[in-house]
C-alpha cells in the first residue's frame, strides 16, 4: 500500500499545479464610454462624397446640454447651418432658407433633433442604447488603414431603389473614438457578391476632450437678415381648398 501512495505522489498530475482561471480579453473602449464621461468635447466632421470634400463641420460641446456647431461648405467656407444651445435656448440658422427656430434647450446633446451635420453624426455614439445595437466586426467592405480599427455596422438595409445598403462604423479601438463611417451600397437590386460601392462617408478628426471651453462660445445671435420661421398656416378643415388637398393627397 505504501508503494503505491509514494508513486501516487510522485506522478506528474499528482504534482502538477492546479490550472490558473483563464482571463476575459479587456473590454475594448467604446465611443459611449469615452464620450459620455468627457465634460467638454471638440471635434470636426467631414462629409465627402466621390472622394471630395462637400461639407466641414465643426463641433463644441458641453455636457449636459450645451453646443455650438457650424456648417459650412468645403469649398467656399460659407456657413450654412448653425445650431447652438447655451443650456437654457437652442437656436438653429438656416442659411438656405434665412431663418432660424428657437426653443427650450434639450435634456440632453443627444435630444437635440438637429441638422447640423457634426451632432447627427454623433447620434450612435453618444447614445449608448443605439451603440449596443451596432454589429461588430461584420462590414460590407473593407479598406486599407495605417492602423487598425474596431469594425461596426448597422445591418443591411435598401435605399429607394431596392438596393442593398450598409453603413460601415470604423472606430480607434485605443482611444475608442470614431474614425469614419462609410456609407455603401450594393449597385444591384437583387443583390449579390459584388462590391459595395461607396456612395458617402464622413471622417471625424480633430479630437479634444475634457478641453476649457467659456460658455460665450455658446450664446449666439442670428444675422441681422434672418428672420423668426413661422409654420405655413393650413386652410380650416371643412374649407374647400382643404379638401381638394387631401383628396389630392390620397389619389398620389
Amino acid at each position: 500500500m505504501n508503494h503505491l501512495i509514494a508513486a501516487v505522489l510522485a506522478s506528474p498530475l499528482a504534482l502538477a499545479a492546479p490550472a490558473a482561471p483563464a482571463q476575459t480579453a479587456a473590454k475594448p473602449l467604446t465611443p459611449p464610454d469615452v464620450l459620455g464621461a468627457a465634460k467638454t468635447i471638440q471635434f470636426t466632421v467631414t462629409l465627402f462624397r466621390n472622394d471630395k470634400p462637400k461639407e466641414v463641420s465643426v463641433a463644441y460641446l458641453a455636457q449636459p446640454n450645451k453646443a455650438l456647431v457650424q456648417d459650412r461648405n468645403a469649398k467656399t467656407g460659407r456657413i450654412d447651418i448653425v445650431y447652438a444651445s447655451d443650456g437654457k435656448t437652442q437656436t438653429e440658422y438656416r442659411r438656405s432658407r434665412r431663418h432660424y427656430t428657437r426653443s427650450s434647450a434639450p435634456a440632453s446633446i443627444r435630444d437635440a433633433g438637429t441638422r447640423a451635420l457634426a451632432l447627427s453624426a454623433l447620434a450612435d455614439f453618444i447614445n449608448p442604447a443605439a451603440f449596443t445595437k451596432l454589429i461588430y466586426g461584420h462590414t460590407g467592405r473593407m479598406r486599407p488603414h495605417e492602423k487598425p480599427l474596431a469594425t461596426y455596422d448597422k445591418g443591411f438595409g435598401h435605399d429607394a431603389k431596392g438596393r442593398q445598403t450598409i453603413e460601415d462604423i470604423f472606430i480607434d479601438p485605443a482611444t475608442g473614438l470614431p474614425e469614419k463611417v462609410m456609407f455603401l451600397v450594393n449597385p444591384y437590386p437583387l443583390g449579390g457578391d459584388a462590391l459595395y460601392d461607396e456612395t458617402a462617408r464622413i471622417e471625424f478628426t480633430h479630437w479634444k476632450l475634457n478641453a476649457l471651453i467659456d460658455d460665450a462660445k455658446f450664446a449666439y445671435k442670428p444675422p441681422a437678415t434672418a428672420t423668426p420661421y413661422t409654420p405655413p398656416k393650413l386652410p380650416p378643415m371643412n374649407s374647400k381648398l382643404r379638401v381638394n388637398r387631401l383628396r389630392r393627397a390620397a389619389c398620389g
